[in-house]
């Protein structure tokens, strides 16, 4: 948690002129807060998680600070090349699972790594989706996003792609586990398809309209219906290890 924070609080440092664009309200560009205040705040935020991943096993230390190297080299490199960056950003985001699996048991469940490939697809979908937000300031520092290169509708439906990959295949991944827990868990399969659902449904409509302002309405939806398809999946794997 304080690593990932120290890493965004860099990244708002570099995207500064961005922000001012896109985010005139955010802290720094409001100047609620200074640019060297939020650096000393990035570094202590570093400093403090680093000394608590010095006590998990050499496993989770090394892919917690590949991830944060990786996360600090996106924003001072990457972000600029659209799509590769947009891939860093979801294998951080998606790493965390893989992190949290070796830091309580020194292996990743194969059943973790099915959740990561879920967060992975769908966490590069909003990210290539929310370039189309972003257009206006990424044109400032010359990013080469897939909404300002190929046009909002291409970044709208590529996004889109990508997001649907994660709602089919993530969960079609667990029906290949023992029976029993297939039809425990397809009982869960009922209640994601709500939520997947209403997620496909804000898909169409944003292919209809990939504009700036509804990509905004777009993304508030996007990131409530899958924090809820991702507790539902917690959940039962949770009921299902305690049953097991």
């Amino acid at each position: 948690m304080l690593m990932t924070a120290s890493s965004f609080v860099f990244n708002d440092v570099v995207d500064y002129e961005i922000d001012v664009v896109n985010r005139p309200t955010a802290p720094l560009p409001s100047s609620r807060v200074s640019r060297r205040g939020a650096i000393v705040f990035g570094i202590l935020l570093f400093i403090v998680g680093f000394v608590f991943s010095l006590r998990v096993n050499i496993q989770s230390f090394i892919v917690l600070n590949v991830m944060y190297a990786l996360s600090i080299i996106y924003s001072l490199k990457l972000k600029a090349t659209g799509l590769l960056g947009n891939i860093v950003v979801a294998l951080c985001v998606s790493s965390s699972f893989i992190y949290g699996s070796l830091t309580a048991t020194g292996s990743v469940n194969h059943v973790v790594l099915k959740i990561a490939w879920f967060a992975f697809f769908v966490n590069l979908g909003r990210e290539v989706i929310q370039s189309i937000q972003d257009m206006e300031g990424d044109k400032r520092k010359r990013v080469r996003s897939v909404a300002i290169v190929y046009g909002p509708r291409t970044a709208a439906l590529l996004g889109s792609i990508f997001t649907i990959l994660g709602l089919i295949l993530g969960p079609l991944l667990f029906l290949d586990y023992k029976a029993g827990y297939s039809v425990l868990l397809s009982q869960t399969f009922t209640l994601i398809l709500i939520p997947e659902a209403g997620l496909i449904y804000s898909i169409i409509q944003l292919l209809k309209q990939p504009t700036p302002g509804f990509t905004r309405v777009f993304l508030k939806r996007y990131n409530v219906f899958t924090i809820v398809i991702l507790l539902l999946l917690a959940f039962e794997i949770a009921k299902s290890t305690i049953i097991g």
